[in-house]
């Protein structure tokens, strides 16, 4: 296995773990924001989910290009590219 192809695996586990922990803390987070309209709040709640499945999604996507193409293929890179600026 290649350097870059354990970076892409680390970068992506770093993602992964973010996303997740980005998660579980969604009921605190809107409590948080103490009495807001019940709109309010769903709007909140969902943006937060938005994220984490946003960063789960895109640390999935690097897994997968990376174990199915090398590190160093064109189609590997445009994603490796496309995941840094989103």
């Amino acid at each position: 296995m290649s350097a870059a192809s354990l970076l892409a695996y680390g970068a992506s586990a770093v993602l992964l773990t973010w996303g997740a922990a980005h998660l579980l803390p969604t009921r605190a987070v809107a409590d948080g924001f103490g009495n807001i309209s019940q709109d309010n709040r769903r709007i909140l709640v969902m943006e937060w989910i938005a994220e984490g499945i946003t960063q789960i999604s895109i640390a999935a996507v690097v897994i997968l290009v990376t174990a199915a193409e090398s590190s160093g293929d064109s189609a590997s890179q445009l994603v490796y590219r496309v995941s840094a600026v989103v």
